[in-house]
This record gives C-alpha cells, sequence and structure tokens, in this order.
C-alpha cells in the first residue's frame, strides 16, 4: 500500500508543483490537531484550480443537499471536512499527474466519471 507521503513525492517529481505543494500542505496541516479551517483555506486559496474545485465539490448535491451556495473556502472546508477535502486535493493532483500527456485522457476520464458514480451509489 502507497503512503501519503510517497503519492505526494509522486505528484512533485511530475512537474507540478504548485498543485502538488497544495495537496502537500493541506495533507500535513489536516494531520496536525492544532490545525483549523481558515489554516487550509488559506492552503487551498493559494491554488486558484484547487479554489474552483473545492468550491465545486461543496456546492454539489451530494455534499450541500439544501442547495445554499457556498461561497468561501473558509465555509466549504468545514461543510466538507478536513479529511474530505485532503482526500480531494490529494486525488486531483495524482489525477492530474497521471493523466498529465496521456493521448486516451477522454476515456481515462469517461471511465473515472463512471467509477466514481458507481461509488457514490452504492455508498448510498
Amino acid at each position: 500500500m502507497t503512503s501519503l507521503s510517497q503519492w505526494t513525492q509522486r505528484i512533485s517529481e511530475k512537474e507540478m508543483p504548485i498543485l502538488a505543494h497544495t495537496a502537500q500542505e493541506i495533507a500535513m496541516s489536516s494531520e496536525r490537531e492544532d490545525s483549523s479551517s481558515a489554516e487550509i483555506a488559506h492552503i487551498i486559496l493559494q491554488d486558484s484550480s484547487m479554489t474552483a474545485r473545492v468550491l465545486k465539490l461543496a456546492n454539489s448535491t451530494y455534499f450541500n443537499p439544501a442547495g445554499h451556495a457556498i461561497r468561501t473556502i473558509s465555509r466549504a472546508v468545514v461543510v466538507l471536512g478536513f479529511d474530505v477535502v485532503k482526500s480531494l486535493c490529494l486525488s486531483i493532483a495524482l489525477i492530474n499527474a497521471l493523466l498529465k500527456g496521456s493521448p486516451q485522457q477522454g476515456r481515462v476520464m469517461e471511465l473515472m466519471a463512471r467509477s466514481f458514480h458507481a461509488a457514490i451509489q452504492t455508498r448510498e
């Protein structure tokens, strides 16, 4: 089984310093007992791509069934929770690193979307 630090190292080597750095900082911060949602939000705000993706997830019907708009990262972190934010950031960084330059990127994305959909349906 690959550890978080091994995945972070692999992502860092794939020419994605900003996204990899963001994922690493979030992972380290969320593992500390004294970290706050404001600290996590500050790290996410340093990466515009990650900011957009966290807000999109926080406003999804899965995490926000009432449909109240979440417009700030600090609120999104509270709604999603540290573990979900950490998993999301690591997953995004990993997927981007693995798909970068892949000629079958569209097909892989389609398969991943189906897998995520099946996982959510199973979880429910």
